[in-house]
C-alpha cells in the first residue's frame, strides 16, 4: 500500500494539469493575445518561426531543453522585443522593449522582487523552469500574485508582461 504523502501529491499534481487543461490548444481563452501565444508559442514545441535562432542557442547553452528554448524564441519573436538579456545582465541593461530571461542559476529571492525590478519599464520576464525546486516555485508564485499585469503559466516557463496595459489576468496554458 502506498505511503498517504505520496497519495496527496499525486492529487495535488493531478489538480495542476486539470487547471491547465482548460486553456489546451486554445479552448477557453478568451484575449486574442493569448490565444496567439497558446497556437504559435506553445503549440509549436520544437519548430521555430522566423529566422532568428540567437535565442534559442544560448538557451540549448545553458541547460534548457530544446523544446522550452524552442518557445521561448517564438515567444520572443511574436512579442516583438528589441533584445533579451539573461540573468543579472538585466541590472547593467535596463530599457524598454526588453525580454528579461530568469533561468535555474537565479536565486528566487530575485524572481520574488521582479515588481520592483523592473522600474516602470515596458518589458517582458520569463521565469525558466519555475517548479524546479519548492523555494523558486513560491518565489514565482508571490511574483505573480504582485504582478499588476498579465502572466502566462505554461508549467516550463511563466512569463510576466510588465507595463502593456493589459488586464491583471494568470492564464495557465
Amino acid at each position: 500500500m502506498k505511503r498517504v504523502p505520496q497519495r496527496i501529491a499525486r492529487a495535488v499534481r493531478y489538480g495542476r494539469t486539470l487547471g491547465h487543461v482548460r486553456h489546451y490548444r486554445g479552448h477557453g481563452v478568451h484575449s486574442p493575445f493569448v490565444y496567439r501565444v497558446v497556437r504559435e508559442v506553445v503549440m509549436r514545441k520544437r519548430e521555430i518561426a522566423g529566422e532568428d535562432k540567437a535565442l534559442f542557442d544560448t538557451l540549448r547553452s545553458m541547460g534548457v531543453s530544446r523544446k522550452r528554448s524552442a518557445q521561448l524564441q517564438n515567444f520572443y519573436s511574436m512579442c516583438g522585443c528589441s533584445r533579451y538579456v539573461v540573468d543579472n545582465e538585466w541590472f547593467e541593461q535596463k530599457a524598454d522593449g526588453v525580454m528579461w530571461i530568469i533561468t535555474k542559476r537565479s536565486e528566487p529571492a530575485m524572481i520574488a522582487n521582479v515588481e520592483q525590478m523592473t522600474d516602470g519599464h515596458r518589458m517582458v520576464v520569463c521565469v525558466v523552469y519555475p517548479r524546479s525546486t519548492s523555494k523558486r516555485y513560491k518565489a514565482t508564485r508571490r511574483a505573480i500574485g504582485e504582478h499588476r499585469g498579465l502572466s502566462i503559466d505554461s508549467i516550463g516557463f511563466v512569463v510576466l508582461m510588465c507595463n502593456d496595459n493589459r488586464l491583471k489576468q494568470h492564464i495557465c496554458i
